[in-house]
């Protein structure tokens, strides 16, 4: 009886811990992007929030507004296309990622962006549908992502 419950304890640590560490079971996040990925960007519209992701981790997410119900923040596969900044507070706050939409098999230049706002005041409201489709963070918010979000950076906005 010790011996069965020996190699039953012994299957167990190798399952679990697998041959080199803990044996992550579940997904590193919920939208499958790959460890392969250095920084990745996912606005998830339902939920009015950005997550920055580093090698498939959730590293920081962020309250987001959206674009308005006439004019929705369109889903789909994106990239970082322009980094811009401007010296004083405009609509963009003091940044702005300037977004290309994936059509096809190339990236195509696009209004949209992920920026800061001069109305920080619309992103403690909910619903936060208040854009004419960009995706507005508090000013704090895009200089924290501004060094770790480089030009060609993929973005992916979700339902």
């Amino acid at each position: 009886m010790r011996k069965t419950g020996l190699i039953l304890l012994t299957f167990i640590i190798i399952v679990v811990l697998g041959a080199g560490g803990w044996y992550l079971a579940k997904p590193l996040n919920p939208w499958g992007i790959g460890e392969n990925e250095p920084a990745y960007l996912v606005v998830d519209r339902s939920q009015y929030t950005l997550y920055f992701l580093e090698r498939g981790r959730i590293k920081r997410s962020f309250p987001v507004v959206i674009g308005k119900a006439k004019t929705r923040t369109p889903l789909g596969t994106w990239r970082v296309g322009k980094k811009l900044t401007f010296e004083e507070l405009t609509v963009y706050g003091y940044k702005k990622l300037q977004l290309d939409r994936l059509e096809g098999k190339k990236f195509t230049p696009t209004i949209y962006a992920v920026h800061g706002t001069n109305e920080e005041q619309l992103l403690m409201t909910k619903p936060r549908m208040h854009s004419n489709g960009c995706v507005r963070l508090y000013n704090k918010d895009i200089a924290w992502l501004w060094p770790r979000v480089a030009k060609g950076t993929p973005v992916e906005v979700v339902p």
